[in-house]
């Protein structure tokens, strides 16, 4: 039996995978109407506006995005109230500042009311793709961003649907997760920019990694002071350098259920150092990932095996033998068919809701970046079961036929 076990689950694959990408799904069509999502109304000056272009055309032309967080005085309307606040530029790459729908970071209100929004087109996170990662770890209760969409207005005039997503800085963050106060942290990107967009060597982003500044996004400056913090502080900087073990920093069984959820979506962009975000939890007196700009594709290895994640990070995570045990049991959970039709059946109103508005706005067709998940797990299921080389290349094969299929048919209804 075990002799035919690696030919059968092959041939299963390609059928299950064919299965997916041929499937219509039909989520019908309908008008876009902005008052069906939450609003924001932006009050700018036409200097600060004009100061705003100026600084993103410079930021287009020269490939350098430095310069681009100058903020400017905005008044933001939040139903009867018009609340002060303050608006500037955000992203470190083009498509942040090569449409009219320029990325913004938001920031209003004060003490356990404050409030920091990225607004930004629905295209520099993917459209649907960044809302399906952060409602899969809401559903695996792991640490997520409110991340959504919006209507957004500048001076009276609508500028489009807009991605909202929830920064880390914004008080009570952690009672989302149902998880105590704690720091939620980062390294530092601040010398990574622009040399490392420009000019990316192994070499130059592990040094960046090794000098980069461990940051908190959401402790005041009197609780950073405190020798509590500091202690947290110390402890995730001594990983960093290499001095302390995987298991001695994280909750190694939740960084597997992370890691294993990124194969899942397909998002190891989400695991470039830069990228990455830690929660403390002082009931546990360890570090928990906290998800962010995914990147969502369409995975070609699991991210245990992709050179392009930096070792001088992932190395002693990957070889913590707990996270070996737990990455193994939840890959064997999220390959299964099961787990994402019961995801998306709790979520299929809202999904729908949203394709329907990326057809009719910007004319997308995003139904299909809900199968990206189903892919992946035939490479999740390759990796399980340890399908030959010549076996994962047949399946290969058939699923760029089954690709090819798919746009032809497309361009061909379009001329019709």
């Amino acid at each position: 039996m075990k002799k035919y076990l690696k030919w059968l689950i092959p041939l299963a694959l390609i059928v299950y995978i064919t299965y997916y990408f041929l499937k219509e799904e039909d989520f019908g069509s309908a008008d876009f109407n902005p008052t069906d999502f939450k609003r924001y109304d932006l009050i700018i000056g036409e200097t600060q506006l004009e100061k705003m272009d100026s600084i993103a055309q410079n930021a287009i032309s020269k490939y350098d995005f430095t310069q681009t967080k100058k903020w400017v005085h905005a008044k933001i309307i939040e139903g009867a109230d018009t609340i002060l606040g303050s608006i500037r530029l955000k992203g470190d790459k083009i498509d942040h500042y090569d449409s009219p729908m320029l990325s913004f970071r938001l920031k209003y209100g004060k003490g356990n009311q404050k409030r920091v929004i990225s607004l930004q087109h629905p295209k520099t996170r993917r459209y649907i793709s960044e809302w399906i990662f952060h409602q899969m770890l809401k559903y695996e209760n792991l640490p997520y961003l409110d991340f959504t969409f919006a209507s957004v207005y500048i001076n009276g005039k609508f500028k489009g649907l807009y991605a909202a997503e929830e920064h880390f800085s914004n008080p009570g963050i952690e009672k989302n997760w149902k998880r105590p106060h704690g720091p939620i942290m980062r390294f530092d990107d601040e010398y990574y920019w622009p040399e490392g967009l420009n000019n990316f060597t192994r070499e130059f982003d592990t040094k960046s990694y090794k000098e980069a500044k461990v940051k908190c996004f959401n402790f005041n400056k009197k609780e950073r002071k405190k020798r509590y913090y500091m202690q947290i502080s110390m402890l995730l900087k001594s990983y960093q350098l290499g001095n302390a073990e995987a298991h001695e920093v994280f909750d190694m069984d939740l960084m597997a259920k992370y890691y294993a959820l990124v194969d899942l979506i397909g998002g190891p962009h989400s695991l470039r150092w830069l990228n990455c975000r830690f929660y403390f939890n002082p009931n546990s007196g360890r570090f928990e990932p906290v998800g962010f700009d995914s990147d969502t594709k369409r995975s070609n290895t699991l991210v245990s095996k992709n050179q392009s994640l930096n070792p001088a990070h992932h190395g002693k995570i990957f070889n913590d033998p707990t996270f070996k045990v737990s990455y193994k049991k939840y890959l064997n959970k999220y390959a299964q068919g099961s787990f994402l039709d019961a995801f998306y059946s709790t979520r299929k109103e809202t999904l729908t809701k949203y394709v329907r508005a990326f057809k009719k706005e910007f004319d997308e067709d995003t139904g299909s970046q809900i199968r990206i998940p189903y892919i992946n797990q035939w490479i999740i299921l390759i990796n399980i079961v340890n399908i030959p080389l010549i076996t994962s290349l047949i399946i290969g094969l058939m699923i760029v036929l089954v690709v090819c299929y798919k746009i032809i048919k497309s361009k061909h209804n379009q001329r019709q």
